[in-house]
């Protein structure tokens, strides 16, 4: 009994930090490793607004990569801290894409995702949460290759 307790207090700041508290639409978030964000449109060398690359943060990081159960979207969980060069990006209650971002082979892999996908231009809900800023970013298969 004592070990189904201690179990269940050291699960508990991960599913508080996996769910969006808010009632009207929880939306349970699968976190799935640390990532290291280059801001900005890979077109541009990194100017401008969205995603310019996304790689592995074993060492250097700055959010955490999700996505939601249903699989309709990639969640970053921005750690305003490790982002603070950018921090522009994050003061609106949206994240501007100006342009289509690729996902990576790893990325998907590491999100488990069967299909290559790509997240379209537009603006997306972004979240100032305590520790965290969550941008959700819906995506599309990708079929061109």
């Amino acid at each position: 009994m004592k070990i189904k307790k201690t179990i269940k207090y050291l699960l508990m700041p991960f599913v508080l930090l996996c769910t969006q508290l808010s009632p009207a639409e929880a939306t349970t978030i699968v976190v799935k490793g640390k990532v290291r964000i280059e801001w900005g449109r890979n077109s541009q060398k990194c100017a401008g607004n969205g995603l310019c690359f996304v790689h592995e943060g074993s060492v250097i990081w700055n959010a955490y990569i999700g996505r939601d159960e249903s699989n309709t979207m990639i969640v970053f969980d921005v750690i305003p801290e490790r982002n603070h060069e950018n921090e522009d990006l994050f003061s609106e209650k949206y994240f501007l894409m100006e342009e289509h971002f690729k996902l990576p082979e790893e990325m998907r892999e590491l999100l488990e995702l069967e299909d290559s996908v790509v997240i379209p231009p537009g603006k997306y809900k972004m979240e100032h949460l305590d520790r965290f800023i969550r941008i959700y970013l819906p995506f599309k298969k990708s079929f061109a290759e």
